[in-house]
């Protein structure tokens, strides 16, 4: 007869290997689906405002490393819903194109999971954030993503597939949403006619909405049709961009035609709508390019920009208790343990190496190694560890030496690798592995290209007004010796 102790230490281990086996399957299985399923009616939500976002593109955060793209990220989005929800009831689309471009490498499993969740919330949390329009991204990812996608919105392929919806019922409003691809092709007038079909019966004064992703010539068919009150559109920039500033510095890229505007790339900022402001105030307020964009009580915010930017100081942090938060969180583990198995990859010791660190250049390079001392570039990897962004392979790659180089960066074998000599950008980031010339000064290798090495890391969005010639002055060197 076994003990109560016995009893107890039997089931703790059987706690453990389920609690493994788990742990197994779930980091093995790839991105999880959540299911982010909406009610059909959304009877209580009145289309008298509206704000839209989308195209995030898994972009969880900005890099922060430059203050003027210091812009959007999920955890601002969340905080600025959340503020919203107490002041209106209006409704938030969502124009798709939030999974990352990629979704099927490991890198951007913990981005894939996040915007699952993040959706998921948004569906049971904040009602008024419409389902999304199925975007390039999670159409090209419809397969992998499988459950996370039930409930959103492709009135153009929900009679083939179920999992889609074909339009959202407001109060006084109907929405439908449309996307364009290979596979998807524009039916023209049946497609319209069905569409018709189907809302048969609603009130005359129903206003109808289109989400769209597509060409030109598909949203000109669509504008030309006179059918919609509001046609709002997905952002054109293609998938491979990276976030800049230039729809900041001018939102009139975001008009795509004379009454159609496309939500910022990279969730970088909301689209909003406002009352059209009286005909006095017009005549006084500056306008960027356009006049109004209709005859209707529904035209977009400030003609100078349509768009609330989401900076870091245009919402507040969001508190610790929010479960965005929470994802965030773990986000971050995840991002931490795709490290710990790139780190496995990494066996060189110091002795193997063929880098070898600063401080081996210093005795005959030592007004170099001043002028390199004195520099940001000195402390590059501490910037890192200051926002807790020490573990993430999205930014450590610029941070430290011999990223590519199997031999590179942390180079300490079985040792601690927050003890790497290799840690910073050093002269190596430049000049390429100098331990053999460490070992034989005779050695020498052609000298390197120095603005293509800088310009690998200060681009878009980390420094989006890089100048070579001008930077060169603040780090220019030579031997000492």
């Amino acid at each position: 007869m076994p003990t109560v102790r016995q009893r107890y230490s039997r089931i703790a281990l059987a706690v453990l290997v389920v609690t493994i086996a788990v742990l197994g399957w779930w980091f093995t299985r790839g991105p999880h689906s959540v299911d982010c399923s909406f009610p059909l009616s959304m009877a209580h939500i009145t289309f008298d405002d509206w704000a839209a976002f989308g195209d995030t593109r898994g972009y969880v955060e900005p890099c922060g490393c430059n203050p003027e793209t210091d812009l959007g990220g999920l955890q601002r989005l969340q905080a600025w819903i959340q503020k919203d929800k107490k002041v209106s009831n209006r409704p938030i689309f969502c124009l798709g194109g939030m999974y990352p471009a990629d979704s099927k490498v490991p890198e951007n499993l913990g981005k894939v999971n996040f915007v699952s969740s993040f959706l998921s919330l948004q569906a049971q949390k904040s009602p008024q954030v419409l389902p999304c329009l199925v975007g390039r991204t999670e159409w090209d990812a419809r397969d992998q993503l499988g459950d996370s996608l039930n409930g959103f919105l492709l009135s153009n392929q929900s009679q083939q597939n179920p999992m889609f919806k074909e339009y959202l019922r407001l109060s006084n409003a109907l929405v439908f949403g449309f996307l364009e691809d290979s596979e998807l092709k524009l039916a023209g007038n049946e497609l319209l006619d069905g569409w018709k079909a189907s809302v048969r019966g609603s009130r005359p004064e129903t206003k109808k909405i289109l989400l769209f992703s597509g060409s030109d010539g598909a949203l000109a068919f669509f504008e030309g049709s006179e059918w919609f009150d509001l046609i709002i559109s997905s952002n054109t920039s293609p998938l491979d961009a990276e976030p800049d500033k230039k729809e900041k510095e001018k939102p009139g890229r975001l008009l795509r035609s004379a009454s159609t505007y496309m939500v910022p790339s990279f969730g970088q900022g909301v689209l909003q709508s406002v009352k059209k402001p009286s005909s006095a105030a017009s005549a006084t307020q500056p306008s960027e390019a356009t006049e109004p964009l209709d005859g209707n009580s529904m035209v977009f915010a400030d003609l100078r920009s349509p768009v609330l930017w989401l900076g870091k100081d245009d919402v507040a942090e969001l508190g610790p208790d929010d479960p965005v938060a929470g994802l965030y969180k773990k986000y971050n583990d995840t991002q931490g343990d795709l490290f710990e198995l790139w780190m496995g990859s990494r066996q060189a010791d110091s002795e193997s190496s063929s880098f070898a660190g600063a401080e081996s250049c210093k005795s005959c390079h030592a007004d170099a190694y001043k002028v390199w001392a004195n520099s940001k570039h000195a402390h590059a990897f501490a910037t890192l560890e200051g926002k807790s962004k020490d573990q993430d392979l999205e930014c450590i790659s610029c941070h430290v030496v011999g990223f590519d180089s199997k031999d590179g960066f942390p180079a300490t074998g079985k040792g601690d690798w927050k003890d790497s000599q290799l840690k910073n950008v050093q002269c190596e980031n430049c000049h390429g592995p100098r331990k053999d010339h460490v070992a034989n000064p005779t050695i020498k290798s052609a000298a390197p290209d120095a603005k293509a090495v800088c310009v690998s890391c200060h681009h878009t969005p980390h420094s989006t007004d890089f100048n070579f010639d001008e930077r060169w002055k603040k780090i220019a060197h030579g031997h000492s010796k």
